[in-house]
């Protein structure tokens, strides 16, 4: 596997533990980069 492979499966697995926390948080379905830029409005 190529570091690439590598860089692109852990990214994808991040972003998915990101998607479970906000919506285990929220309880609703909110895009990522939503939370992100709400986080950073606070």
């Amino acid at each position: 596997m190529s570091p690439w492979n590598v860089i692109f499966i852990i990214n994808n697995i991040i972003i998915l533990l990101i998607n479970f926390l906000a919506y285990e948080s929220n309880k609703v379905r909110r895009p990522v980069f939503y939370s992100f830029s709400a986080h950073e409005n606070l």
